[in-house]
């Protein structure tokens, strides 16, 4: 009759000593596994977030465009400090080699939100009454919409001349509007809109066109070189504008990017 053996039950301490290793590397490279994939999916979130956050911009901007009349290469409204570039009384310029690109649009102020379906332009009250039905024929409370880079993020301001409050028939809902945390004096009502950070001085650009069909952008429109008076000779023919947004941050422990690049026109 043939003798059964069996197996003890457990491992011996060799055994144990060959197969400790493997458990631990195997333990490793599920663990490992699990953080990349926790990271792809960080990043790949954070890239949404920036798609959004990088549309929703843009689209604030072409709404303001598409309610201007024209684009500036400086501010045409006396600034009252801190209103300026420095936030101090220094003029915004359209590309700049100290402070980079700005667009900078020639608006109207307005009774109700751009946004209000039931909005009027802000008449001056002058030459005609305020309760004439000649109103109309007054020219509306200009005002300036300035989109800008500072402290890696993109913000806008509006710039309101100093009086008014005291020469429109109605109330503008426009506020003039400074840098946030600055002493805003008596003048600045509003905080700058931020719409995006992650953005250098550079992730900012601008290229103007004389027409939503035109392919050639013009380079002396953008040259911080050429003079304000050159600049805004050659702004005055242009009615479109290509802008691109390029934002870096950091997720995950690696540097995520987004650009987006849209043309936008004018309105009346």
């Amino acid at each position: 009759m043939k003798k059964m053996f069996l197996s003890k039950n457990g491992f011996t301490l060799v055994e144990v000593m060959y197969i400790m290793p493997l458990i631990i590397l195997i333990i490793g490279i599920i663990i490992i596994a699990i953080v990349e994939m926790t990271g792809n999916a960080l990043i790949m979130r954070y890239q949404n977030q920036l798609a959004y956050d990088t549309q929703d911009a843009i689209s604030k901007i072409e709404y303001d465009v598409s309610n201007s009349h024209a684009f500036l290469a400086q501010n045409n409204i006396t600034l009252q400090t801190p209103q300026g570039v420095d936030d101090g009384s220094t003029s915004f310029q359209n590309t700049s080699n100290q402070y980079g690109n700005a667009l900078i649009l020639d608006t109207y102020a307005t009774t109700l939100s751009s946004q209000n379906p039931n909005r009027s332009l802000a008449y001056l009250n002058y030459p005609n009454n305020c309760s004439s039905p000649n109103v109309v024929n007054n020219k509306p409370l200009p005002i300036n919409v300035v989109y800008y880079v500072k402290d890696n993020a993109l913000w806008r301001r509006t710039i309101m001349p100093q009086n008014y409050t005291s020469t429109t028939c109605s109330t503008p809902w426009q506020k003039p509007s400074c840098y946030p945390g600055i002493d805003k004096g008596t003048f600045c009502a509003a905080d700058d809109s931020k719409l995006i950070d992650g953005l250098s001085a550079s992730g900012f650009t601008i290229d103007y066109y004389s027409s939503p069909t035109d392919t050639v952008g013009n380079s002396g429109a953008t040259n911080p070189n050429n003079s304000v008076e050159a600049r805004s000779q050659l702004l005055s023919s242009f009615n479109t504008i290509k802008l691109s947004i390029n934002i870096s941050k950091n997720a995950a422990g690696q540097l995520v990017k987004y650009q987006s690049t849209d043309r936008l026109t004018l309105g009346n």
